[in-house]
């Protein structure tokens, strides 16, 4: 039997993931551990399957605003990440990319910089960002399905 820990920002948000995960699947058992965190266990448990369960239930419901950790790792909601790509195409600079995008890619492909202004100051346009993607694109390890949707999405895009 394999066990997977979620934490999430709210208890709220704890409660709607939670509830998610055992209506999406009657193989998996959900355990409370406080009021934020919880433990999967069942029978050939995959992360890869989970993440995507959670990244579809983010999607669908605007109504989480905080972060969902699987085993320590954000999972990454993919229509605001995608919907800001759009909008970096179009501006073609990454001066306005919101705090999101950068913590997405710094967290995931980049290294961080002293602040958000550094990043952009070292990665200054849209171009930047593809290129990025592209040079990471195949380094996605198979447990992280939620970031290898969101990057085959971004780069059929671009």
């Amino acid at each position: 039997m394999d066990k997977m820990t979620i934490r999430c920002k709210t208890s709220k948000d704890m409660k709607m993931i939670k509830q998610a995960l055992a209506c999406d699947s009657s193989i998996l058992t959900v355990n409370e551990v406080n009021d934020k965190t919880f433990t999967l266990t069942g029978e050939c448990l995959f992360e890869g399957d989970i993440r995507l369960i959670i990244q579809k239930y983010l999607d669908e419901n605007s109504n989480i605003k905080g972060f969902v950790l699987l085993e320590g790792n954000t999972v990454c909601p993919t229509k605001s990440l995608i919907k800001e790509f759009k909008h970096l195409k179009k501006v073609k600079y990454t001066k306005r990319m919101s705090n999101k995008f950068y913590d997405f890619m710094y967290q995931h492909f980049t290294i961080a910089h002293y602040n958000k202004s550094g990043w952009i100051d070292y990665y200054p346009t849209y171009s930047d960002v593809v290129q990025i993607l592209e040079n990471n694109a195949k380094g996605i390890p198979t447990w992280h399905t939620d970031l290898q949707v969101i990057v085959d999405k971004m780069l059929a895009i671009a």
